[in-house]
C-alpha cells in the first residue's frame, strides 16, 4: 500500500505521480525482499507513507526504498538470530 496525504499534496496529479514513482521504485527492487522472505518462509504486508513536502526525483525515492528494504532485512535477521 502506498499512501500520499492529500493535506500535503492537495492536487491529485501530484499524489498520483508520487505513488507511481514509489510503486516503480519498489517494483525494481522487490527482489531484495523476496529472496529473504522465500528463504525464511515468511509473508509480509508493506505500507509506504510518503511524508516529504515536495515531489522528490525518482533516484532519491528509489535509494530510500532500497534503504528501507535493506534495513528491514537486517533487523529481521537480528531478531531471528536472537530467537534461535
Amino acid at each position: 500500500m502506498i499512501s500520499v496525504p492529500a493535506k500535503i499534496f492537495p492536487r491529485a496529479v501530484d499524489r498520483n505521480r508520487v505513488k507511481r514513482l514509489t510503486r516503480e521504485a519498489y517494483r525494481l527492487n522487490k527482489h531484495l525482499l523476496y529472496g529473504f522472505l522465500n528463504s525464511t518462509n515468511q509473508g509480509l504486508l508493506i505500507a509506504f507513507i510518503y511524508t516529504a513536502k515536495k515531489v522528490e526525483p525518482f533516484e532519491l525515492i528509489q535509494s530510500k526504498i532500497i534503504l528501507i528494504l535493506k534495513m528491514f532485512i537486517e533487523s529481521n535477521e537480528v531478531v531471528r538470530k536472537n530467537i534461535q
